[in-house]
């Protein structure tokens, strides 16, 4: 943690958190993994945020695939040549395909530009998922059928 005061209401927010959590809410489960990842209300520990981002994917969280693709690139520059040669990117484009601007851009930066794992032509139909993804129009009952999910 980073020694900063952490309000009381901040405080009982995690606290619901860790309950949705362990009721195996994938929203909560991620909020929880980003938390062990970036350290600010939890001990900053990058096993347990990738179990608890496994975790909120496997329940549908697309989203969070973003940050499965973060630890997994950094594992892949500690090694270049190992398992991680492309796990980040698959994660990275599996989120730009639900939305997540930032995994488009990470896939765009280390994918293309920086290591050219990826071509011009596949960034731009990841690019277009995401572009569509994100024109697609939320209704009410769109939201409360992902509710219940």
């Amino acid at each position: 943690m980073d020694g900063e005061l952490v309000h009381r209401d901040e405080l009982l927010a995690l606290d619901w958190f860790v309950r949705a959590a362990n009721e195996g809410h994938s929203t909560a489960l991620s909020y929880l993994a980003y938390q062990c990842y970036g350290g600010r209300f939890l001990e900053r520990n990058a096993s347990h945020a990738e179990r608890l981002a496994n975790a909120a994917a496997k329940k549908g969280c697309a989203k969070v695939h973003n940050l499965l693709g973060v630890i997994y690139w950094k594992e892949f520059k500690a090694d270049p040549h190992g398992a991680m040669q492309t796990k980040f990117l698959d994660h990275w484009k599996f989120a730009a395909a639900a939305g997540c601007q930032e995994s488009l851009d990470n896939t765009k930066e280390f994918g293309v530009d920086m290591h050219g794992i990826i071509s011009e032509e596949e960034f731009d139909g990841v690019r277009e998922e995401c572009e569509e993804a994100l024109t697609i129009e939320w209704t009410e009952d769109r939201e409360e059928w992902s509710k219940d999910r």
